[in-house]
């Protein structure tokens, strides 16, 4: 930096943090560590320089306060430490006080889009994007290899929870095209993640559930093959929380899928009753079906329990079944379950399952409408919020830390995360 760091403001300094490793090694990694050093190098220095044309975002002896409208104060200069991608800035910040409100100000903080935290710039993107696909104890391993400097665990944990917040506070809305006559999708299912929560009973392990959504169009639905659905674009809610809780991200998600405007709303999912009294209260019109791969299994747990597990009865005994609910013969299933109460006791549970959700196991009808009847959607984006990231070995979870890490997957797993920092980049006037 030399002689060109003289030419700053009184007071702006720059730290360049220098990759470690192989920096002076022969060969090519220690070629390429060398140029990505000076590269760093004088990407600090340019930063510094340009930062230096807000002339500290002094403003005058006032400006109108941000708070409360009245006028604030010129009261000085603040140094404060900003952390990025290359390096350390020192910057120098004119600030201002309200007299009427007492809240200060920073114009040059307003004007970059500083945020609270040293972390800033594409910095923050990054650690936030680590901490969401990356294990906190692989983090400094990882931070030293893409980074070209360390960061522990503890570093990424609160770059999570800030990120999470500022996400949650933000106009971020990533919605599904707007199409005419269209079918739109809700699939609802809950997850079990891992938490440090207080034991409920003696059979609690600690695992509290995540509510999940996932609306989507019939449009942006793609055969992969025969067996096999992807979705190109969607919606994703999730959190650790009670129904009530979960409320807003179900009407959020189906407001983002512009379900009011849609021909069709469907929601399909388990059996769970918290999940069709939402629907029942907030989406009376929608179609409900049940998820089939559900109902399938307990057709086999029914079949063992009448012929015993191993039997070769069972199989096409499960496959008549399947085709009398193709036939919507619901009714017919049901009956022909009862008729074996007597030996096989433990099939009040399934015939009482099949009552209750009856009206929404019409799967011929849904078959002959062009309906999907499976719940897979749901069901992989469940794995992918909890298990790809939030089940590992010996992982246990404050709740505050899980919903911070589920709000940030979701914009990751959801493909809006771009458009997200995109937003967060607009911020800087």
């Amino acid at each position: 930096m030399g002689g060109r760091e003289k030419t700053l403001p009184e007071g702006l300094k720059v730290t360049f943090e220098a990759v470690t490793g192989r920096v002076g090694s022969k060969g090519i990694f220690g070629i390429e560590e060398e140029g990505e050093a000076v590269a760093r190098q004088a990407k600090l220095q340019r930063m510094a320089e340009r930062i230096a044309e807000y002339d500290r975002g002094y403003e005058g002896n006032r400006r109108r306060c941000p708070q409360c409208g009245q006028w604030q104060k010129y009261k000085g200069e603040q140094v404060r430490e900003v952390r990025v991608d290359c390096g350390t800035l020192k910057v120098v910040r004119a600030y201002y006080v309200c007299s009427k409100c007492g809240q200060s100000s920073y114009p040059l903080d307003e004007r970059l889009g500083l945020v609270e935290g040293q972390e800033q710039g594409q910095l923050r993107e990054k650690l936030a994007l680590l901490a969401v696909v990356v294990p906190y104890h692989q983090a400094p391993t990882v931070c030293q290899t893409l980074l070209g400097s360390e960061r522990h665990a503890t570093s990424l944990r609160r770059v999570a929870l800030r990120e999470a917040a500022h996400l949650e506070a933000s106009e971020h809305c990533h919605t599904l095209p707007h199409r005419e006559q269209d079918r739109v999708y809700l699939q609802v299912d809950g997850h079990l993640c891992p938490t440090r929560e207080a034991r409920r009973s003696p059979e609690d392990r600690g695992y509290r559930e995540a509510k999940a959504v996932v609306a989507f169009s019939a449009a942006d639905v793609a055969e992969v093959s025969k067996d096999r659905h992807e979705l190109l674009r969607k919606v994703l809610k999730a959190q650790v929380g009670d129904t009530e809780q979960f409320r807003p991200l179900f009407t959020a998600a189906y407001q983002q899928a512009y379900g009011a405007q849609a021909a069709e709303v469907i929601v399909l999912a388990d059996g769970a009753h918290w999940i069709w009294n939402l629907a029942e209260e907030l989406l009376p019109h929608a179609t409900q079906i049940l998820d089939f791969s559900h109902v399938k299994q307990y057709l086999w747990d029914a079949a063992k329990l009448i012929y015993g597990d191993g039997s070769a009865f069972v199989r096409p005994w499960v496959k008549e079944q399947e085709d009398l609910l193709f036939e919507d013969k619901v009714e017919q299933v049901i009956n022909h379950l009862q008729h074996f109460l007597d030996i096989a006791p433990g099939l009040a549970v399934i015939i009482h399952y099949f009552q209750q959700h009856a009206g929404r196991m019409r799967y011929g009808t849904y078959r002959a409408r062009g309906l999907f009847i499976g719940s897979g959607a749901i069901e992989s984006a469940g794995k992918q919020l909890a298990a790809a990231r939030l089940k590992g070995p010996g992982m246990r979870w404050n709740i505050a830390d899980l919903n911070a890490l589920l709000t940030l997957r979701c914009i990751f797993l959801e493909q809006s995360w771009r458009s997200y920092w995109d937003t967060q980049a607009s911020l800087a006037a």
